[in-house]
């Protein structure tokens, strides 16, 4: 729902005003915005409700937006995304790099819990590590960008386990469940509980005296595109579901799935 209530545009520039800008293009932006928010189509009474407008006023924009192709009004007298809305979403989409969007949230977890934050994606032969900023402590992790991590004894490996699509990583998973001697069933219960939860952790499993927090980052298809994870020292960072760390990672991995276009179901 949008709000009806917009603030004013500054008329001038000046310190503490915002730049002066053009409201009725703010204006068109809300009402695409609008469509594009909704499972279906919308009516122009629906559209004049959500977007706080008169059905006279907004019938002016709506024709200059399905002029420019933004909007496509149906048979049914009903407004979807119209085929250059569209166009222009999937050429931003084609713009998205996870690997620099993320580069804020690596800061902001290292900042704020001075801990290690790392960014790992997936590649045949397991995830690893694109992305890794130690943290400041004198006791360094000795993990580096490149560097690969197991699918069933570390956080980050959890996530990719639980989240990509089986057959990615069947044959991984079978070979190194044998060599590890891993409980398939326990496995399994542990896979559905990081789906259900949203994030895995691990303590002293992939390195001895080491903890991590995982999350999933998703992409605009829906699918797995990384995953961000917190490393620190046993006993140091927590990793109970109600610790703060938990939270603003799982926090962290809802944003930054939305800036590369996921939408939540």
């Amino acid at each position: 729902m949008h709000n009806a209530n917009r603030e004013p545009i500054a008329t001038q520039s000046g310190r503490g005003q915002e730049p002066q800008g053009i409201q009725a293009v703010e204006q068109g932006f809300t009402i695409v915005q609008a469509v594009s928010e909704s499972r279906s189509p919308l009516s122009l009474t629906e559209l004049s409700s959500q977007c706080g407008m008169s059905k006279s006023q907004l019938h002016r924009y709506l024709v200059s937006l399905c002029r420019l192709g933004l909007l496509t009004k149906g048979p049914d007298l009903r407004y979807s995304l119209g085929t250059e809305a569209i166009i222009i979403g999937l050429r931003a989409s084609e713009q998205i790099d996870v690997r620099t969007l993320s580069e804020s949230y690596l800061n902001r977890m290292n900042e704020r819990f001075n801990e290690t934050a790392a960014l790992a994606v997936w590649s045949e032969s397991g995830p690893f590590f694109i992305r890794w900023q130690e943290s400041n402590r004198s006791v360094k992790i000795g993990i580096q960008v490149g560097s690969r991590v197991t699918l069933t004894s570390s956080a980050t490996g959890m996530v990719f386990c639980a989240f990509m699509p089986r057959d990615r990583i069947q044959q991984l998973l079978a070979v190194e469940s044998a060599e590890a001697k891993v409980d398939r069933v326990q496995l399994e219960e542990d896979l559905q509980t990081i789906r259900e939860t949203g994030y895995a952790v691990t303590e002293g499993g992939f390195i001895p005296g080491i903890s991590a927090i995982s999350v999933p980052v998703f992409n605009q298809f829906s699918q797995l595109a990384a995953a961000l994870t917190l490393v620190g020292v046993v006993g140091v960072l927590p990793v109970a579901v109600n610790s703060p760390h938990v939270q603003t990672m799982r926090e962290f991995g809802r944003a930054l799935s939305k800036d590369l276009g996921y939408l939540r179901p």
